[in-house]
């Protein structure tokens, strides 16, 4: 009966030895999820700031964006003021270029009369020389 319960207590201590050694087992697999999830964990928080950083950097680019188009398109109104003070200019010049023209065209036109009439009048004197040589 001893040699019973000696076998007894022998067969329940290795079966506890064996259970000690699956939870010592278990133990380290754990251990080593557990380090795993920390190592995860900090290369989640090291991935987080880089994309805070990657974000700031966007945002950055994006003010600068908005600035050179602001500066865009400040510079096209004020071309386009210069463009359009440049037609009024043009197209004032181009009236006074019409005014002139017709001056001149009046001037012609009173050149040509003031040229008949010296010619009418040349030749009424031609006339009144070749009478006078004549009766002369």
């Amino acid at each position: 009966d001893m040699k019973t319960q000696l076998e007894a207590a022998v067969n329940e201590r290795k079966k506890l030895q064996d259970q000690l050694g699956e939870a010592k087992r278990e133990v380290s697999r754990l251990e080593v999820l557990q380090n795993g999830f920390a190592m995860e964990k900090r290369e989640v928080a090291q991935a987080l700031r880089q994309t805070k950083q990657k974000l700031k950097q966007a945002e950055k680019e994006k003010e600068r964006d908005i600035q050179d188009i602001m500066d865009l398109n400040t510079k096209l109104e004020t071309a386009q003021k210069e463009s359009e003070n440049s037609r009024r200019m043009i197209d004032v010049k181009e009236d006074q270029m019409d005014r002139l023209r017709d001056d001149l065209e009046k001037a012609l036109k009173k050149i040509e009369k003031l040229e008949l009439r010296i010619a009418k009048g040349g030749a009424a004197e031609e006339e009144e020389e070749e009478e006078e040589e004549s009766s002369g």
